[in-house]
């Protein structure tokens, strides 16, 4: 369906941040939500994503997770094992005969073999000596991890004090020990002065002034920034033009869609009345509805746009609970109404932008002033981060008792906690990357070793394993040496 280009001069938001000023007063932070939609954490979403992803996706999502030397060295030398054979076999360039090359292609995966026997197994015991240290505070302040202990230090931990508990108990101990070591970095933070335990008795302390301290409240914003500008331009760039569309459609299709919407919304309130909002059960009796009701729009040859709708309403179940789904149907309904009503495209473009887009904008922009106000002043010393978690919570606070919806509550319900992430976020950075130099350097230094052993283990693996191919090779070799010294003999007579 064809989409008519969007003419930016309704907007009339677009902003510059580093001109602007605003009053923060009372700030609404209002969007133009026409029903009450219950937000999904991404976390959620991105589980249930995991799930839905084919064996191909979720092997990608496992290769995206890998780090270190350890396993570039695995990857690199099974992929090496198993593919240059092939190439070296098959070589139609390669003038030499068919056993010659069988003999020089086993030589890789030889090669594989010893290098993840070598160089591999030296880094493992380092990259389990740099977490050990930097759980027990034998590191620097930059890689010391004392205050978010790893789940496997932990339950060795546990497991010495506790040797008769099993595991489940063993479990829950350490998520209960990393949510108090949670918390308790998020007070640290708010009391401004971050205590780091060491071995030797010695806590290295961080305050709010330090460059490390700052960082990870400034890091914090410019997220959080980051965010809510990307939220601002896809108003405009993905949104407004997804809307437009939808509203077209609904408007040469009403019957077909308010036929639809109905239906998909009788059978989530049959459900809700049935079982509870929250039941598995429920959910999972919508989800297969939803299936068939695709299935069935496809086997009819339906119109792809009523397709993509029961797909958005899918998309909505998350986990075990039906709010958002009812949400989304709400406002799906109310779209159909109103849009439903309106005449020609450049009415529907001016509503569009009028109700939908530029409300939005204003929201954002208007979280966007209180944002870059508290970078410059927690920047300046102005504003200490238990000071802007506490600004932040008066004004959600202020804003929900005005029943107004706040995109404040929805991206910085807690600031601080966001501050203490953001820290931890970067000594385990720090520490991945320390992981990997020395990693790097202990695989150099065994690259020696790995070749001399090749040299030495290969000649005699072929003697063992295909004698009849190493045979042929010293024998063409025998030959090639004899024909050499003929040679010789000829131009010395």
């Amino acid at each position: 369906m064809k989409v008519e280009k969007i003419n930016n001069n309704y907007s009339g938001v677009y902003r510059d941040a580093a001109k602007k000023t605003r009053s923060f007063a009372a700030p609404s932070f209002q969007g133009a939500i026409g029903a009450p939609i219950q937000k999904v954490s991404t976390d959620v979403i991105v589980s249930t994503l995991k799930g839905m992803m084919g064996n191909g996706f979720k092997f990608m999502d496992f290769i995206k997770k890998q780090e270190g030397e350890v396993f570039n060295t695995i990857f690199n030398s099974v992929g090496t094992g198993l593919v240059a054979p092939i190439f070296i076999k098959w070589n139609p360039l390669s003038k030499t005969d068919k056993d010659t090359r069988t003999y020089s292609a086993w030589r890789q995966p030889v090669s594989a073999v010893l290098a993840i026997g070598t160089q591999a197994a030296a880094v493992v015991p380092f990259n389990t000596l740099i977490s050990k240290w930097s759980n027990e505070g034998s590191l620097p302040q930059h890689l010391n991890t004392t205050l978010f202990q790893d789940a496997k230090y932990l339950t060795k931990q546990i497991k010495k004090l506790h040797p008769d508990w099993d595991k489940e108990a063993v479990k829950k101990a350490v998520d209960q020990a990393q949510k108090d070591q949670s918390a308790k970095l998020v007070e640290m933070i708010k009391n401004g002065k971050i205590e780091i335990p060491t071995k030797d008795g010695k806590p290295i302390i961080i305050t709010e002034d330090d460059p490390i301290f700052k960082k990870a409240t400034q890091d914090t914003l410019d997220k959080l920034i980051k965010k809510q500008d990307d939220e601002f331009k896809k108003c405009l760039e993905v949104k407004a033009p997804k809307k437009i569309e939808r509203a077209r459609f609904y408007k040469s299709h009403p019957a077909e869609s308010k036929k639809l919407l109905t239906g998909l919304n009788k059978k989530l309130d049959e459900l809700l009345t049935r079982e509870k909002p929250g039941s598995a059960s429920a959910a999972r009796q919508y989800r297969k509805f939803l299936n068939r009701e695709i299935k069935e729009l496809r086997r009819n040859n339906a119109n792809p746009e009523l397709i993509n709708l029961v797909k958005e309403v899918k998309g909505r179940l998350s986990g075990k609970s039906l709010g958002p789904v009812k949400g989304k149907l709400s406002g799906m309904i109310e779209d159909l109404n109103i849009y439903s009503k309106l005449g020609s495209d450049a009415e529907i473009s001016k509503f569009i932008f009028d109700e939908r887009i530029a409300p939005r904008q204003n929201a954002i922009s208007r979280m966007l002033d209180v944002l870059n106000d508290i970078k410059a002043k927690t920047s300046s010393g102005e504003m200490t981060v238990a000071q802007a978690d506490k600004y932040i919570k008066d004004k959600i606070q202020m804003i929900k008792s005005a029943n107004q919806k706040s995109r404040l509550e929805e991206y910085v319900k807690d600031f601080a906690k966001q501050v203490a992430d953001t820290y931890k976020e970067g000594v385990k950075r720090n520490r991945s990357g320390f992981k990997a130099q020395t990693g790097l350097i202990v695989a150099l230094c065994m690259l020696p070793i790995t070749c001399s052993l090749l040299n030495w283990i290969y000649p005699r693996f072929m003697d063992w394993a295909f004698p009849n191919l190493s045979n042929k090779k010293h024998n063409n070799v025998s030959k090639e040496m004899v024909e050499k010294a003929n040679k010789n003999a000829e131009v010395k007579s």
